[in-house]
C-alpha cells in the first residue's frame, strides 16, 4: 500500500486556510458593524434591506420637510399674530372716530394712524417671509390664499398641502376704505373691520389646525422610521457578541491548523530522517 506521508500536511494546510478566510470575514464584519458588507455575504438579505434603507432615507428626508412646514406654519402664525394686533388698533381708532365731540382736526389725526397702520400691515405682508417667500400675500394670484405643498413620506404623491390666509388681500378689501372723517363713516369701518378680523382669525384657525395635522403625521413619520429602521437593522446589522465569539473560535482553530501543519512537517521530516540517502 503506497502511503502519502505528505497528505496530512496538505490536509492542515487546507483546513488552516479556510479558517484564515472565515476569520478575514470575521474581522470585516466587526471592524465595519455590518453582517453584510457585498452581494455575497447574504444576496436575499441585501436585497431587502436595501428597499428598508431606502424608505429609512425617505423618511427621514419626510420628517425634516414635515419640520420645516411647521417653521413655516409657526412663521406665519406669529405675522398674522402682529396683524391681528394692528388690525385691533385700527378698530379702536375708528370706534374713537365715531364719536362725535372730534373736530376735524381731530379726525385727521386720527386717520392719519389709520393709514401709517394700514401700510404697515402691507407691508408687513409682502416684506416679511420665510425662505425669501412671502407667506401671507399671494404673488402669482393677489386674489387667493397661497397654497404651498409639503413632501412628507418616503413615496411619490406622499404630499400635505399647506393653505395660508391671504393677509393683504384682507387689508387692500376691507382696510383701504376705512374713514373716520365723520361719525357716520366711522359706524361704517367699525363694522368693516370686525369683518376683517373675523376674515383673519378664520384664516389663523386654518393655519392652526394644520399645524395640529402637521405635528400628528409627524409622529407616524418616527414610528414609520422607526420600525423600516429596526428592520433594516436586524437584517445587515452585525451581532457584535456573536462576531466575536465566532473570532474567538477561530482564533483556536487557526493557531490549532497551524501547530498541525508544523506537527506534520515534522513527522514528514522524522520519516526522512530513517530512509536511506
Amino acid at each position: 500500500m503506497q502511503v502519502h506521508f505528505y497528505e496530512p500536511s496538505l490536509r492542515a494546510y487546507r483546513l488552516n486556510n479556510n479558517w484564515v478566510k472565515e476569520q478575514e470575514k470575521v474581522l470585516e464584519k466587526l471592524s465595519l458593524g455590518y453582517r453584510i458588507n457585498k452581494a455575497a455575504d447574504d444576496p436575499s438579505g441585501l436585497a431587502v434591506s436595501e428597499k428598508l434603507r431606502t424608505q429609512v432615507n425617505g423618511y427621514t428626508q419626510a420628517l425634516q420637510n414635515s419640520l420645516d412646514g411647521i417653521s413655516l406654519l409657526q412663521t406665519s402664525d406669529g405675522i398674522a399674530d402682529a396683524l391681528h394686533g394692528m388690525m385691533q388698533r385700527i378698530r379702536v381708532l375708528t370706534i374713537q372716530g365715531s364719536n362725535g365731540v372730534y373736530d376735524s382736526g381731530c379726525r385727521e389725526a386720527i386717520q392719519q394712524e389709520i393709514d401709517q397702520i394700514k401700510e404697515a400691515i402691507i407691508g408687513a405682508t409682502e416684506s416679511i417671509n420665510f425662505n425669501t417667500m412671502s407667506l401671507l400675500s399671494n404673488e402669482i394670484n393677489p386674489n387667493e390664499d397661497k397654497e404651498l405643498q409639503l413632501h412628507t413620506g418616503a413615496h411619490k404623491n406622499n404630499t400635505f398641502k399647506i393653505n395660508l390666509v391671504n393677509a393683504k388681500k384682507i387689508a387692500l378689501d376691507y382696510l383701504d376704505s376705512i374713514d373716520v372723517s365723520s361719525s357716520a363713516l366711522s359706524e361704517e369701518g367699525i363694522s368693516k373691520l370686525s369683518e376683517a378680523i373675523n376674515k383673519l382669525s378664520e384664516g389663523r384657525g386654518v393655519i392652526g389646525a394644520q399645524q395640529n395635522n402637521l405635528e400628528n403625521h409627524i409622529k407616524a413619520i418616527q414610528v414609520a422610521h422607526y420600525t423600516h429602521a429596526r428592520s433594516e437593522s436586524l437584517i445587515r446589522d452585525a451581532d457584535m457578541a456573536y462576531e466575536k465569539m465566532i473570532l474567538m473560535r477561530n482564533e483556536i482553530l487557526v493557531n490549532a491548523g497551524t501547530s498541525m501543519s508544523a506537527q506534520a512537517n515534522v513527522n514528514y521530516k522524522n520519516v526522512l530522517s530513517v530512509l536511506p540517502t
